[in-house]
């Protein structure tokens, strides 16, 4: 049976509005954001996280050029702000020049792509090990912000700021996941929680949306060069009625709609075409402009990981994006929200999530094989059992130390 991927949308109380919050003050490409951080190299790492906060991307940044861009800001912060403006902009386009100039396969070499890609999924989810690895999750949000501003108002929306981070262990046993908290507490996805969250990663992702899409409409996009060579990109593109993405949001109580949707989608799979293993998915819901939701976007990345001495294609971030319409309600909201919208208040949210997946472990029990006179010298009291029946010594203070 077809596993379902998911995506677990769920509302925070909102905060009153603050018009001196900061705004985006630009949108700029990735050639004006590589320019921008040259010239503010060696600034303080607040002022570069303030300034980077103030940007949108127009571009999808390569995680070739994010990492190098990383590695020449000051500090966590600035560190922080770039990847949270980055992952929002991971469901666009990549600048020209990160389009690789070679002609498409034709459509026989394009549908063995897809069959290669098919025969790696279904190995991928039935000969996967049980494993356990560190997720580790960084979260961005925006103050709601006004949907409906006028046009020389459009880029107006609220700046993105960090919003916490948190570490859990998640398992997979059995072609099942499972998390667990630092204390040892197993961790379940409960609607009634105020957080962001995602899971199908380690594969129920792939098997859905590639049983979706082959339902679908699927076609080549481009070759793209990835982080460890050159890419095939299909774009695809998913009916309502053949879709398996799940999407819940309990603000939907409060605006009288259903919480569980299933809504149209598409987005795009990146093939390695000399094994067919999928290295980047990204799934974009398609939503009535009548919904409380605008958008639930999720991207996973996968690479190469050696668990247990053998390698294994795995997660190795996910970026999940969620953009709501604050729904309107007299409990809800502030006074001022109250003569707005039926279906929301007229503002938006939106919320990032970016995980990665560290530590990957076999999860296994250690054995060994005995001999029948080792098992028997296992099971024998040993030379000092005779002593655990004397009294015990009074215990003598340690000596001091000067």
């Amino acid at each position: 049976m077809r596993k379902f991927a998911w995506l677990l949308l769920v509302g925070l109380a909102i905060p009153a509005y603050a018009a001196s919050e900061p705004r985006i003050d630009r949108q700029v490409t990735v050639e004006q954001l590589e320019q921008i951080l040259a010239k503010n190299h060696g600034k303080q790492d607040d002022y570069m996280e303030r300034l980077l906060y103030g940007l949108e991307l127009t571009e999808r940044l390569s995680a070739g050029r994010l990492a190098r861009a990383e590695a020449e800001l000051p500090g966590p912060g600035s560190r922080k702000a770039l990847v949270g403006i980055s992952d929002e902009a991971v469901f666009l386009n990549l600048p020209a020049r990160g389009i690789v100039p070679i002609a498409p396969p034709d459509h026989a070499a394009q549908l063995a792509l897809l069959t290669l890609a098919v025969d790696y999924v279904k190995q991928t989810t039935h000969l996967m090990p049980d494993f356990f690895a560190t997720r580790q999750t960084f979260n961005f949000e925006a103050k709601p912000w006004k949907q409906d501003a006028p046009p020389e108002q459009a880029i107006a929306r609220e700046a993105l700021s960090f919003a916490g981070a948190s570490s859990l262990t998640v398992f997979y046993r059995d072609g099942r996941e499972f998390k667990q908290d630092n204390a040892g507490r197993d961790v379940k996805d409960d609607p009634n929680q105020f957080k962001l969250e995602t899971s199908g990663e380690f594969g129920p992702i792939l098997s859905a949306v590639l049983g979706d899409a082959f339902h679908g409409k699927m076609g080549w996009s481009r070759w793209e060069q990835g982080p460890t060579g050159l890419m095939a990109v299909f774009r695809y593109s998913v009916t309502q009625k053949a879709s398996h993405y799940n999407v819940y949001s309990p603000d939907s109580k409060l605006a009288k709609q259903q919480a569980w949707e299933v809504p149209a989608y598409h987005g795009e799979i990146a093939i390695n075409p000399t094994d067919g293993s999928i290295r980047r998915i990204t799934l974009l819901a398609d939503f009535a402009p009548s919904d409380l939701n605008v958008k639930a976007n999720l991207l996973v990345e996968y690479a190469s990981i050696v668990i247990g001495n053998r390698r294994y294609i795995c997660p190795v971030k996910s970026v999940a994006l969620s953009v709501v319409r604050v729904p309107k309600t007299d409990d809800f909201l502030p006074l001022f929200f109250k003569d707005l919208s039926p279906v929301g208040s007229g503002f938006l949210r939106m919320r990032i999530n970016d995980v990665r997946f560290t530590r990957y472990h076999l999860f296994r029990a250690e054995s060994r094989i005995l001999t029948d006179d080792e098992a028997a010298k296992a099971i024998s009291p040993g030379p000092d059992a005779a002593s655990a029946t004397k009294p015990a010594e009074t215990p003598q203070p340690p000596e001091s130390t000067k």
